[in-house]
């Protein structure tokens, strides 16, 4: 048994995903299973069930050991900073991990202020996926974590946050762009342009269109934001964004965003670290920066956006 096999359960067991596991811990899938197997071996017990559309489940054994590895990973994490401590030089840093709509349109604008006023700290941007920001903040390899929420509230403390919302988006000549708004029945007919499979925004678009019953005439993967922005100005079909990412086109008029009467998909941005962290001096301005952020982008998004109901 190697902290390497514990690490890959904890991730299998949090994300209930075999694919969503290899891609936050860059391994194949083929991989990760080995590693399950290898551990299940090394215990003599089952400790996964397959749930309904592969899903992932834990077994009885599963959910005791799962507490047990908590404590142990947290331990080698506890262990691996105190070492770290000793070696380091007395230089100051702020690793800061993102997912990737925090990373490309609200992070850039924090970490420029927090430059400005604090030139000699060494600030460490990353950009990975929801699932991937969340385990590096848990084990200590990043300082403070920004995603698209919710994170769990028992493992970290929520510095600051921002109410966001995934909007439909259309190209100009679109037919819903003239009207302003659409119908959730007016989707069957169109091509929805989405993200990425792994992406927290394609699965919470998935289980509200779905809570809806709704299915449209056929579904577009892209890499990510940007390239969903630029199918839609292409006319491929619609898309569903962060409103923060939508402000400069919305404005010069090459996006128009659309209301869904009845149809609200929120999320909140949040800046978050580790619970019972003792930060250092220098990471307590990003918090009064990250609000100082949330608040003027609302604003902005609340000016340029329509109103939704």
């Amino acid at each position: 048994m190697t902290l390497t096999q514990l690490r890959v359960f904890w991730i299998v067991a949090s994300s209930r995903s075999l694919s969503e596991a290899a891609h936050s811990l860059n391994l194949t899938q083929a991989s990760v299973s080995m590693h399950l197997r290898a551990l299940e071996r090394d215990l003599g017990v089952e400790l996964y069930e397959r749930g309904h559309r592969g899903e992932v489940v834990l077994s009885t054994a599963g959910h005791v050991f799962f507490g047990h590895v908590e404590t142990i990973l947290n331990a080698a994490t506890q262990a691996q900073r105190e070492l770290s401590a000793l070696q380091r030089d007395t230089g100051k840093r702020l690793r800061v991990g993102a997912n990737t709509t925090g990373g490309m349109y609200v992070l850039p604008e924090i970490t420029r202020r927090y430059r400005k006023i604090l030139p000699d700290v060494d600030v460490q941007p990353m950009f990975e996926s929801t699932v991937k920001v969340v385990d590096l903040v848990l084990h200590g390899q990043l300082d403070v974590g920004l995603a698209a929420g919710p994170v769990d509230k028992k493992r970290f403390e929520i510095m600051s946050s921002c109410p966001d919302e995934l909007m439909l988006i259309t190209s100009p000549d679109h037919r819903f762009a003239s009207r302003g708004k659409a119908l959730l029945t007016d989707l069957i007919s169109e091509s929805v342009v989405l993200p990425g499979t792994g992406s927290r925004s394609r699965w919470l678009l998935e289980s509200t269109l779905n809570q809806a019953g709704l299915r449209a005439k056929a579904y577009l993967t892209m890499n990510n934001t940007e390239d969903v922005k630029r199918a839609v100005i292409g006319n491929l079909g619609v898309g569903f964004v962060s409103r923060y990412s939508i402000l400069c086109e919305v404005a010069a008029k090459s996006l128009v965003a659309v209301e869904i009467p009845g149809l609200r998909i929120r999320r909140n941005f949040e800046l978050f670290w580790q619970n019972g962290q003792v930060a250092p001096p220098h990471f307590l301005p990003l918090k009064q920066l990250a609000d100082e952020v949330f608040r003027e982008l609302d604003a902005k998004a609340n000016r340029i956006l329509p109103v939704t109901s």
